[in-house]
């Protein structure tokens, strides 16, 4: 059984990233930040970290809009007030993913929580889960522009791990 979960979470590994790092890229980011990861997990199939919004009364849709103006702000604030120019595809990453520190730290933090979950598949809580426990940057701007208690979203997306059965 272990191999089935183990490409299981090979899939699901390339699709976050491969995601977080389009949605970046589109957003005018070099590296995915906890923003995009966050972004990215919303979109897996596994549906948990989209629940887990759901149950505190956030749609994804709000999110990308809290995020977008929290990059807004930030623009506005050194004086830039045109949208940043999305950057070029590289085509599919070859080797190394690349991300900012925090995100590198949402991830690390997901892929721990997974593994001491059953069963140790990778799922979108997780990543919602670790990224709730960011204080600064985009993610935690654009998490307190909504109104978002982190403690409450991660017990949200914790309870979202709990009921979650692979189907």
């Amino acid at each position: 059984m272990w191999l089935p979960r183990a490409l299981n979470n090979v899939r699901t590994l390339k699709t976050l990233l491969n995601t977080a790092e389009s949605i970046a890229r589109a957003d005018g980011q070099e590296l995915p930040g906890t923003e995009h990861l966050v972004l990215s997990a919303l979109a897996l199939p596994d549906a948990t970290a989209e629940r887990a919004l759901q149950q505190i009364g956030i749609s994804t849709g709000d999110l990308t809009s809290a995020v977008e103006a929290v990059h807004r702000a930030a623009l506005d604030g050194i004086g830039l007030t045109h949208e940043p120019a999305a950057v070029p595809s590289a085509g599919a990453p070859k080797g190394l993913y690349r991300m900012t520190p925090p995100a590198q730290q949402v991830f690390q933090d997901a892929v721990a929580l997974s593994k001491t979950a059953a069963p140790k598949l990778l799922l979108g809580g997780h990543v919602l889960v670790a990224a709730a426990r960011q204080e600064h940057g985009t993610w935690a701007r654009a998490v307190k522009r909504l109104g978002i208690d982190r403690d409450r979203l991660a017990a949200a997306a914790q309870a979202e791990l709990s009921a979650y059965r692979p189907g």
